[in-house]
């Protein structure tokens, strides 16, 4: 059996296919069914997580327990995003923006062109308004 069997593609979890002696099928997530084993179900009000991201890592002690809120916060679309630099030539930081998409827009630029600056992957890092972008960090 391959990686593709046990994995959702949609949600990226891993589930498996549970048969009863009677032939019923029925999908279960595996970090749901190591909850409900060995943990004793959830808590009201709280979900499980990944402590390390591996949504592959089902350790026990890799799982935990949190609001969905604050999952959210950890994994949600703004947890990703990194604050970017404007620099000139001479190495002087002109702006600076919340994200590579802040900075496209104010900047009339793609933002996949502001990303590969960013990352080192263009052979001239300066830009046709002759500013280089940077991650702050």
């Amino acid at each position: 059996m391959n990686d593709r069997d046990w994995r959702d593609i949609r949600s990226g979890s891993y589930i498996v296919k549970l048969t009863s002696a009677d032939g019923k099928t029925r999908e279960a997530a595996v970090l749901g069914l190591m909850v409900d084993t060995w943990l004793g179900g959830r808590p009201p009000g709280m979900v499980a997580y990944h402590r390390n991201g591996d949504l592959a890592d089902h350790c026990l002690t890799n799982i935990a327990f949190t609001t969905r809120r604050s999952l959210g916060k950890k994994t949600g679309a703004n947890a990703a995003r990194r604050p970017v630099v404007k620099i000139t030539p001479a190495g002087e930081v002109v702006e600076a923006y919340p994200s590579a998409r802040a900075a496209a827009k104010a900047n009339h630029m793609s933002y996949q062109a502001v990303l590969d600056r960013c990352n080192g992957k263009v052979k001239k890092p300066f830009a046709l308004d002759g500013y280089d972008y940077r991650f702050e960090d």
